[in-house]
């Protein structure tokens, strides 16, 4: 049995950054997607300047807690943060079990709206940027094949896409477990293969001794040092190429 302080740990996730930090503007916004309005939370900062946009994915329905909270993080290095709630659509059976297409195409459109609804905003540099974390990972590597509005996507813990050899023209960084059968598959090294030759900024890590849900602060399995360490080279990879200079004062 888990004892109830470690029950609230692994329910709110480690908060780096709270939820009425002054820097920042948040909240619960809704878009235009291809089947309705979707619900989505957002975060900026209260300083009005162009910035690039990023569409956070991680679980499907509500955003949760720690999701939040990874939004706040990266909105106060100057991105504007999406987080839509997605539903969760239906799994193939397989271990481990995967969307079915169909579902995840239907979720991929959603992603797109919202890389577009970041880029029309006034104070966008029209740059938009994925990252996507498990669940929300394998989305945004479905979106990457249909997308001709994201510039650079950062995927952690994903099943590769249905169609692994669609080509995806833009840098990606892959980051995995030693232990992710994930990344022990032939689908999985065709969409390696496919995002390699599509960018030469793209690449992947594999940690050592880490297992399935090592960057999630809500699971078991959380390794904090890893997931430092993953934070650091995706933040760096998402300033090389969704900002390279073109962040402007409005």
């Amino acid at each position: 049995m888990l004892g109830a302080g470690l029950r609230r740990s692994l329910a709110q996730g480690v908060i780096h950054v709270p939820d009425n930090d002054p820097r920042l503007i948040t909240g619960f916004i809704r878009y235009v997607g291809p089947e309705g309005h979707v619900r989505a939370y957002a975060a900026r900062t209260v300083e009005y300047r162009a910035r690039p946009g990023i569409v956070l994915l991680n679980q499907p329905g509500v955003v949760s807690p720690a999701a939040q909270d990874f939004a706040r993080r990266l909105a106060l290095l100057g991105f504007y943060v999406l987080a839509p709630e997605l539903p969760a659509g239906a799994d193939e059976p397989g271990d481990p079990p995967q969307m079915v297409p169909r579902d995840l195409a239907i979720a991929a459109e959603d992603v797109i709206a919202a890389a577009a609804f970041l880029r029309r905003r006034r104070d966008s540099t029209r740059l938009t940027g994925l990252y996507g974390i498990d669940w929300g990972g394998t989305v945004a590597a479905a979106t990457l094949t249909r997308a001709s509005n994201i510039d650079s996507a950062v995927l952690v813990s994903v099943v590769p896409p249905p169609w692994p050899d669609q080509p995806v023209r833009i840098p990606v960084q892959l980051h995995y477990s030693e232990f992710d059968e994930r990344a022990m598959t032939e689908r999985f090294r065709r969409f390696q293969a496919n995002l390699a030759a599509g960018s030469r900024l793209s690449n992947t890590y594999v940690y050592d001794g880490a297992n399935v849900g090592f960057f999630e602060s809500t699971a078991r399995n959380y390794h904090r040092a890893i997931s430092d360490l993953i934070y650091r080279r995706s933040v760096e990879f998402l300033e090389a190429t969704l900002k390279s200079g073109t962040e402007t004062r409005l």
